[in-house]
């Protein structure tokens, strides 16, 4: 495979499931082959949980948000006085 050849993989999470729920992973994995790379809506953390558990989400774009609102909240609060 020419991704392996370029790339080392630096750790694999490991499944656990069923082998009816490993297959449901692989089928959700190539569902989203070619599916276009997004910082904020589709990153590699979204694309291991979708295959993972069947959730697009990212728990570090979440952090990030959180972070900026509150960033923006005390800039708020400080401009204010």
């Amino acid at each position: 495979m020419k991704l392996l050849r370029e790339y080392e993989p630096t750790g694999v999470r490991r499944f656990n499931g069923s082998y009816l729920q490993r297959n449901d992973a692989v089928n959700r994995a190539y569902s989203k082959l070619g599916h276009r790379y997004s910082l904020i809506n589709f990153n590699c953390e979204h694309f291991a949980n979708w295959v993972q558990f069947g959730r697009l989400e990212s728990s570090q774009v979440t952090t990030g948000f959180v972070i900026l609102a509150s960033a923006v909240f005390l800039k708020l609060i400080a401009t204010d006085e």
